[in-house]
């Protein structure tokens, strides 16, 4: 496994991720409209955009040709952005 510091250019493949993960995770408790209508395009320009003003680090593992990424973000709460809360 590699860490190193993210870049805008891994965008696309966190991105990536970031939608799958959410989309298996959260299947069956948050509603599979909202699933569906999540967008790697969406979620690729707003990584894109953080990792252009913050540092984040990045474990980065090659498996089988395929790139898995994991980017770490402090627990900072974004202001405009709402909190998911369950339960």
């Amino acid at each position: 496994m590699i860490i190193r510091k993210a870049q805008p250019t891994d965008a696309n493949a966190i991105a990536k991720v970031h939608v799958d993960s959410w989309r298996t995770t959260y299947a069956g408790i948050i509603s599979a409209d909202f699933l569906a209508n999540l967008s790697y395009e969406q979620r690729e320009a707003s990584w894109r955009e953080t990792l252009s003003v913050r540092e984040l680090n990045l474990c980065q593992k090659i498996h089988s040709l395929k790139c898995l990424v994991i980017p770490s973000r402090q627990d900072e709460r974004v202001a405009d952005r709402p909190q998911l809360r369950l339960g």
